[in-house]
C-alpha cells in the first residue's frame, strides 16, 4: 500500500479517536469523571500505534460486549456512581455509566486493522448516543460554553469520520459529496446550538416535568410523603402507583410491623404537614456484645443515653435503590448499625441519612418496648399546637369524642373507637367543600383514606391536651416464604398517629384506621416469590463482594449466588470454545503475517510506483496482476513482467509450500524487473 493510501486508511481511525476525546472532554468537564476519561483517552490514542493494532480474526467477539454490558448493569444496580450534586439532572448517574460503556465499545474497534481502513458504522452511532448522556447533566454558566463548543467539534469531527469512512453513498463527484456534507455538518452545528439555548432557557421546567410533575416518574415518587413535607395524599398516590413493587426486604425472627419513615409536629392550613425537628449527629460507639451483621458496618446509638441493656430483636433491612436514603425503622430502635454515610438524628428519634446517600442495608437493634423519656415542654407545646381557627371549629367534636376521658389511654382508645365505629376506609377521591378539611371530613366525608384518619386523629387527641405527631412509613407483614424474609410494597405504605402518654413516659402508636385500610399480609407466593428471593439473594451476595471483608470473600463463591456465577461463567466459556466454527478444526485456515513476505511485497509495490500503475487500497493482490497485464497485453514490459512476478507472489504467499527457496526466487525476479526499468 502507498504511504498516500495509508495515510487515507488511517483517517477515519484518527477521527473516531477525535469523538471519543471529545466525549471523554465531555464526561471529565461535565460530570467530574477525571479517571475514566484520562484511562479512556489514553487508551483511544494508543490505538494509533500499528504495533497495538490486532489482525481481525484476533479482534473480539461480540460476546464479549455483551458480557462487559452485564457487568456494568450489575455495577449499576450494586454500586452506582455517586455524581456531584451541583450537577445531577434526570437519570444523570444512569446516563454516566451508559456513556462509559459506550465509549469502551468505540475504542475497541479502533484495536482491529482492516485493510482498507474502515471502521464499523456503528461506531458513529454509539459516539452520537454516548455524547448526549455524557451531557445529561445540570449546565452553569461556565459549562453551558465548554457544552456547546464540544457539541461543535464533534459534529465537525463526525462530518470527517463520514467522509474518510466512505460510509455515505451520495452519488455525484467528489466535490458534491464534501458540499453536501458540509451543509449538513453546519445546519446540525446550528440546530444544537438552537435547542441547547432553548433547553437552557427552559432546563428549571424541564427538570420538573421529568421529575414527575405528573406524578408519574420515580424522582418525584421517591420523596412523596418521606420528604420535609407531608401533604394529604402523598402516601395514597405513593402507595397506588407501583403497588406491587417492593420497597424493603427485612429478615427478622417476627413481623417487622410499623417503620417509621417521617415524622410530622405541624399541620398548616394547606392541609400539609411540615417537620420541624432539629437534628445532631451520631457518633460511632463501640460493644463488646452488640456486635454488626456485616463487615465495615458502623454501630451508632439512636437514644441518649444508650439503651443497651435493652436491646433484644434485630432488623436487617435491605431498602429498594428506588426507595431513597430514607431509613425506615420502628418506634423502639435502639442501635442502628451500617456502611457508608454519616447518621444523625432528629428529636423524633428518627434516623437519618444526607439526602444524596446511596440506598445501602442496615441493621436495626431493638428494645422491648418503646424507650422511656421525658418530653421537654417546647416539644410539647409543638406537639400540641393547633390553629385556633380550627381548634375552634373542632371543639363540639372534642367535647363529644373525649367526654368523661380522664387518662391518656382513655383518650387514645376512645378516639380509636370513634374512628372505628362511625368512619369507612375509601381511596376513592371525595368532593371538597369550602371548610377545614379536618372538619369537612369529621362532618360529611365520613369515609377516606389513611392519610385522613392519622391527620383527623392527631388534631382531635392534640384539641384534647395530648402531644401527638403525624407519622409516615411502611406497615411490613408479609412475609416471602422462599427467601425467609418480610417484604413492604408500594402499597404498605401507611400514615398513622405517635401519642405521649404521660403516665408510661413514652410514645406509642395510635392505628386510627379501619381494619380494612391497614396493610395487610397478602404474600404472592409461587413463581413471584422465587423470583424476588433470587434477585435479593444475587444484590446481598454482590454487597459482600464490594464490602465484605477475607473471610466474605472466602465464602461467598459457596453460596447459591456464587455457585451460580461460576456456573455460567463456565457456560459462556464452553459456548465460546465450541460455538460454530469455533473449534480449531472448523476453522478456515488464517494465515499469518510473514515479516519477510511483506518486506517484498513493499518493494514490488514501489517498482508499480515508478511504472506509474500504484496499487489502490483494498485492491486484492490477484485484480492488481490483471491490471497490469491490461496495459500491456501486446509485447512484454514492464507492466506485464511485474504482473508474472506478483502472481507468483500469490503461489508464494497463499498456495502450497513449493520446493526450494521460494522467497529467494521473488527476489531475485524482482532485481530483473528493477533491473529492467532502469536499462528504460
Amino acid at each position: 500500500m502507498s504511504s498516500s493510501g495509508e495515510d487515507r486508511a488511517g483517517r477515519p481511525r484518527l477521527a473516531a479517536v477525535g469523538l471519543v476525546l471529545v466525549q471523554c472532554t465531555a464526561l471529565s468537564v461535565l460530570s467530574e469523571g477525571h479517571l475514566f476519561a484520562a484511562a479512556a483517552g489514553m487508551l483511544a490514542l494508543l490505538s494509533l500505534v500499528k504495533r497495538c493494532q490486532l489482525s481481525p480474526e484476533n479482534a473480539p467477539h461480540w460476546l464479549w460486549s455483551v458480557l462487559l454490558g452485564l457487568m456494568v448493569a450489575l455495577k449499576y444496580r450494586l454500586a452506582p456512581e455517586e455524581l456531584p450534586e451541583q450537577v445531577t439532572f434526570f437519570n444523570t448517574s444512569l446516563g454516566y455509566e451508559a456513556a462509559r460503556y459506550l465509549i469502551v465499545l468505540q475504542v475497541i474497534p479502533l484495536y482491529v486493522r482492516r485493510p482498507s481502513g474502515q471502521l464499523p458504522t456503528g461506531v458513529a452511532g454509539l459516539a452520537c448516543l454516548s455524547l448526549v448522556l455524557a451531557s445529561n447533566v445540570r449546565m452553569t454558566p461556565s459549562t453551558q460554553g465548554i457544552s456547546q463548543s464540544l457539541c461543535l467539534t464533534f459534529v465537525i469531527l463526525l462530518g470527517c469520520f463520514a467522509h474518510t469512512n466512505r460510509t455515505a453513498a451520495l452519488g455525484g463527484g467528489r466535490l458534491l459529496t464534501r458540499g453536501l456534507l458540509t451543509a449538513v455538518a453546519v445546519a446540525a452545528a446550528l440546530a444544537g446550538v438552537a435547542v441547547a439555548g432553548l433547553l437552557r432557557h427552559f432546563e428549571d421546567d424541564v427538570a420538573a416535568f421529568l421529575a414527575g410533575e405528573g406524578d408519574t416518574l420515580a424522582e418525584r415518587e421517591i420523596s412523596r410523603g418521606f420528604s420535609g413535607r407531608g401533604a394529604i395524599g402523598d402516601i395514597t398516590a405513593w402507595k397506588q402507583h407501583a403497588a406491587e413493587h417492593v420497597a424493603l426486604r427485612i429478615h427478622a425472627a417476627t413481623p417487622p410491623g410499623y417503620l417509621r419513615g417521617m415524622v410530622f409536629d405541624e399541620f398548616h392550613a394547606e392541609n400539609y404537614w411540615s417537620a420541624t425537628a432539629e437534628q445532631r449527629a451520631l457518633g460511632t460507639v463501640g460493644s463488646s456484645w452488640l456486635q454488626p451483621l456485616r463487615s465495615g458496618e458502623e454501630l451508632y446509638a439512636l437514644t441518649d443515653p444508650p439503651a443497651a441493656p435493652l436491646a433484644g430483636r434485630t432488623l436487617d433491612v435491605w431498602p429498594d435503590e428506588r426507595t431513597g436514603s430514607r431509613l425506615f425503622a420502628p418506634l423502639e430502635a435502639v442501635y442502628l448499625a451500617t456502611v457508608g454515610a454519616p447518621i444523625a438524628v432528629n428529636s423524633h428519634d428518627l434516623p437519618l441519612q444526607p439526602e444524596k446517600a446511596l440506598a445501602a442495608p442496615f441493621t436495626l437493634f431493638l428494645a422491648e418496648q418503646a424507650v422511656p423519656a421525658d418530653l421537654p415542654p417546647l416539644r410539647r407545646e409543638m406537639y400540641l399546637r393547633v390553629r385556633p381557627e380550627l381548634a375552634e371549629e373542632l371543639l363540639p367534636w372534642t367535647q363529644e369524642v373525649f367526654a368523661e376521658c380522664r387518662t391518656t389511654a382513655d383518650k387514645l382508645e376512645r378516639v380509636v373507637r370513634f374512628f372505628r365505629q362511625g368512619f369507612r376506609y375509601d381511596l376513592r377521591p371525595q368532593p371538597r367543600r369550602w371548610r377545614e378539611l379536618v372538619v369537612d371530613f369529621l362532618d360529611n366525608r365520613r369515609a377516606g383514606h389513611c392519610e385522613l384518619f392519622a391527620t383527623s386523629a392527631a388534631v382531635l387527641l392534640r384539641t384534647a391536651g395530648v402531644p401527638t405527631r403525624y407519622v409516615t412509613g411502611y406497615v411490613a407483614t408479609e412475609r416471602n416464604q422462599t427467601g425467609g424474609y418480610w417484604v413492604a410494597r408500594r402499597k404498605h405504605a401507611h400514615a398513622w398517629v405517635e401519642a405521649y402518654d404521660d403516665e408510661r413516659r413514652q410514645w406509642v402508636i395510635v392505628e386510627c384506621t379501619p381494619p380494612e385500610g391497614i396493610p395487610q399480609a397478602q404474600g404472592t407466593g409461587g413463581w413471584a416469590d422465587w423470583w424476588d428471593a433470587q434477585q435479593h439473594a444475587l444484590v446481598e451476595w454482590g454487597h459482600r463482594f464490594l464490602h465484605g471483608g477475607v473471610a466474605d470473600l472466602v465464602t461467598l463463591f459457596a453460596s447459591v449466588p456464587g455457585l451460580a456465577v461460576i456456573l455460567s461463567s463456565v457456560a459462556l466459556i464452553l459456548l465460546w470454545k465450541h460455538r460454530p466454527g469455533g473449534t480449531v478444526a472448523s476453522r478456515p485456515t488464517v494465515v499469518v503475517e510473514d515479516p519477510e513476505l511483506a518486506r517484498i511485497l513493499s518493494r514490488g509495490d514501489r517498482l508499480a510506483r515508478r511504472i506509474g500503475c500504484p496499487r489502490v487500497p483494498g485492491e486484492t493482490l490477484s485484480t492488481f496482476a490483471r491490471r497490469l497485464r491490461e496495459l500491456s497485453p501486446a509485447a512484454p514490459g514492464p507492466p506485464s513482467t511485474l504482473a508474472d512476478w506478483y502472481e507468483e507472489y500469490i503461489r508464494v504467499r497463499y498456495g502450497k509450500p513449493q520446493p526450494g527457496d521460494p522467497r529467494g526466487r521473488l527476489w531475485r525476479r524482482l532485481r530483473v524487473v528493477a533491473a529492467a526499468l532502469k536499462a528504460r
